[in-house]
């Protein structure tokens, strides 16, 4: 049986353990909502897709160039009401905006080999993020958009960087997430503005083929976990305290 004296050591120890617990609970907090948090879109600002995907705009075209001629003729024609739907004014932005969001729904995310066109992209039943960066830089060139492929995470994702009023932005297909900056921007730290758009994984209306990337992949990452580690990069938490 403890003592008394024990058991008041104990109960010290026990009250100065949820004490310290506490205290470093509020430094964290009062650390995070310290530093600057970049405006985020949560999935729930667009609700639903109402646009349709390219092999809807493409048709019976047979050739690229037809592809992206339908493609911009669409834009053109709906350019106000994309503009409401992607929640941008900037003419540039948004065609960049509409050529990442385009590619984005026309595919489901899994395995899948490398398009040397946009006519094999139509084919293909999966795409991957080289996939989808081939398709999407097609269009933006189609479109008088200068862009480049950047290669993240070591290598193993590629998403593609617009040229936006001389600045880069990345419009990651893969994912359909928005950077207002540059890859390199972002992971220093500079604040930038972030959109996260509607993706058809996390839509249960959509076929199950978007969602079978979870079952493909259950130890590496998906389109939706990609999505989710962009829209926090280069987020200034001081790491150095050794809190994360």
């Amino acid at each position: 049986m403890k003592s008394p004296v024990k058991r008041r050591r104990l109960l010290i120890n026990a009250v100065l353990v949820s004490l310290t617990m506490m205290c470093t609970a509020f430094v964290v907090k009062a650390l995070y909502e310290s530093q600057p948090i970049p405006i985020r879109h949560p999935d729930s600002y667009i609700q639903r897709n109402e646009i349709p995907t390219l092999q809807v705009i493409a048709g019976d075209a047979a050739t690229d160039e037809e592809v992206t001629e339908r493609v911009i003729a669409y834009f053109d024609e709906n350019r106000e009401w994309l503009a409401y739907q992607l929640v941008e004014t900037d003419p540039e932005r948004l065609a960049a905006l509409f050529a990442m969001y385009l590619v984005h729904i026309s595919k489901p995310y899994n395995t899948t080999d490398s398009p040397a066109s946009l006519m094999d992209f139509l084919e293909m039943p999966n795409a991957h993020c080289g996939t989808y960066s081939s398709a999407q830089s097609i269009i933006l060139d189609a479109m008088g958009i200068e862009n480049r492929t950047i290669n993240v995470d070591h290598g193993n994702h590629a998403l593609v960087e617009a040229l936006i009023h001389e600045r880069w932005e990345v419009f990651d297909a893969t994912t359909n997430v928005w950077l207002g900056g540059s890859v390199d921007e972002v992971m220093r730290g500079q604040d930038v503005e972030r959109r996260m758009y509607y993706t058809p994984a996390l839509d249960p209306t959509m076929p199950e083929e978007y969602r079978a990337q979870f079952t493909a992949f259950p130890n590496a990452n998906t389109s939706v976990t990609l999505r989710q580690q962009e829209m926090y990069w280069g987020d200034r938490i001081v790491l150095q305290w050794g809190f994360f």
